[in-house]
């Protein structure tokens, strides 16, 4: 009797203990499935926030279509076409005007913006005469009035010691006298006339000239208040000497080659290129030219040379712009967006530099545009952005 209850407790045992085991097993499974459940949504949240992220980061990067309004500047969109004179061709830029006056050696070009003329390109083969020093003038001056004469010398301008900044610093003077002896070439206006750098020039009459410099330098436009900038260049040659009785050396100087490239200020940076390749296919023709050999007696052939002239002042214009300090270009630019609203960023797929609201940085949130670094401001810029409306 005793064995038969032994033998039934083991059996409950038995069945308690594989009912426990059931339990155990079946909670097991619960708890795996709860798991297998809880990790399935934790990778579906995972990937819903991916591709969400991936998203906005699509749409942050792909400014065009949404928020904002990527444009390229006005240059970057400015075509050379092909333009031809009775005595020259060249590429200009496309919507420009070109004006000429005179003839053979005082033949004058001027191509321009007609919305903003201080946006520039011209030529003056020579300009004269400039005289020496205040002496002489006064003597012209004294002569015409006592005995009449040459009026041209006694109205013409000083430019002393035959530099070429100071034939720039009178330029506008040069102008009017040019004008009242007839001219109607319609000049640049480079009112209150300033150097930031100076350069050496590379003409072909470098090694007898009395000064050859290309100059960078400000300006402002009497008619509107506006400033500009832009690079200048001139040949100053001695033409001789003749002392009078009172000693006064009244003979004179001949600018040849008189060039310059200039836009609105802040802006030569990105116009220097487009304007530099413009000049450099100015060509003039062979009739013009053997033309202006055979009417004038000029002190050097090498001043005749018209075409080579083009050349080499091409070369001087790219190597002198290679030269520049660019420290001024960093300060003028960044006072330039400051004063304008914008900040700079820079495309990292492509390089290119570009002009943004003031906020941008702080409104956009992906990786494609970045500030730029300092000695990026000396480079030109590609396009602007701007606020969707």
């Amino acid at each position: 009797m005793k064995e038969k209850s032994i033998e039934k407790q083991n059996e409950n045992k038995e069945l308690n203990d594989k009912s426990r085991n059931e339990t155990y097993f079946t909670i097991s499974k619960i708890i795996i499935g709860i798991i297998g459940i809880i990790i399935v949504i934790v990778i579906i949240l995972f990937l819903n926030k991916k591709e969400k992220f991936n998203n906005a980061i699509a749409e942050s990067e792909n400014l065009s279509e949404k928020d904002y309004n990527v444009t390229e500047s006005q240059v970057k969109n400015t075509e050379l076409v092909e333009y031809e004179h009775s005595n020259f061709k060249m590429q200009i830029p496309s919507g420009w005007k070109v004006e000429t006056a005179g003839d053979n050696m005082y033949f004058s070009i001027r191509v321009y913006n007609p919305n903003d003329d201080r946006y520039q390109i011209y030529s003056i083969l020579k300009a004269e005469p400039l005289l020496k020093n205040e002496k002489a003038k006064t003597w012209y001056e004294n002569y015409y009035k006592l005995y009449g004469g040459n009026k041209l010398l006694a109205e013409a301008i000083v430019v002393n010691d035959g530099k070429v900044e100071n034939f720039y610093n009178s330029f506008n003077d040069y102008v009017k006298f040019a004008k009242e002896m007839g001219s109607t070439f319609n000049a640049p206006d480079l009112n209150n006339f300033a150097v930031i750098e100076s350069f050496e020039n590379n003409s072909l009459l470098k090694d007898i000239a009395n000064d050859d410099k290309i100059l960078r330098g400000t300006f402002q436009d009497t008619k509107t208040g506006k400033n500009g900038e832009g690079l200048f260049m001139a040949t100053i040659m001695d033409m001789g000497s003749h002392t009078d009785t009172l000693g006064y050396d009244v003979l004179y100087y001949t600018a040849y080659n008189v060039m310059g490239i200039t836009t609105g200020e802040y802006d030569l940076i990105n116009y220097e290129e487009l304007l530099t390749k413009s000049l450099n296919s100015l060509t003039y023709n062979d009739l013009f030219v053997n033309t202006t050999i055979e009417n004038g007696k000029e002190q050097t052939q090498k001043a005749l040379s018209m075409n080579a002239a083009i050349q080499k002042a091409y070369d001087s214009y790219n190597s002198a712009w290679s030269a520049r300090q660019k420290t001024y270009d960093v300060t003028s630019q960044k006072y330039s967006d400051a004063t304008l609203g914008y900040e700079r960023v820079y495309d990292t797929n492509t390089g290119e530099i570009y002009k943004a609201y003031n906020g941008f940085t702080d409104d956009y949130d992906g990786s494609r545009y970045q500030t730029i670094t300092d000695d990026m401001y000396a480079e030109s810029v590609y396009g602007y952005i701007e606020k969707a409306k």
